[in-house]
């Protein structure tokens, strides 16, 4: 059970690090030349595992 809490508090701490950074990484990725479509097709591409059906962890 402690495993899971752990990875609870990961995720937990990677997407509040993702929503926090990513409009400042679009920008940032803007001006350095990336394409604004690319970066916001990979941007959303790094959010999509948050909707993806959660498995059970086996015991």
């Amino acid at each position: 059970m402690q495993s899971a809490t752990s990875l609870l508090a990961l995720n937990f701490a990677l997407a509040g690090a993702r929503e926090g950074f990513g409009p400042f990484l679009g920008v940032y990725l803007q001006k350095q030349g990336f394409d604004p479509a690319a970066t916001g097709f990979a941007m959303g591409l790094a959010g999509r595992p948050g909707f993806s059906p959660r498995r059970r962890w086996a015991r």
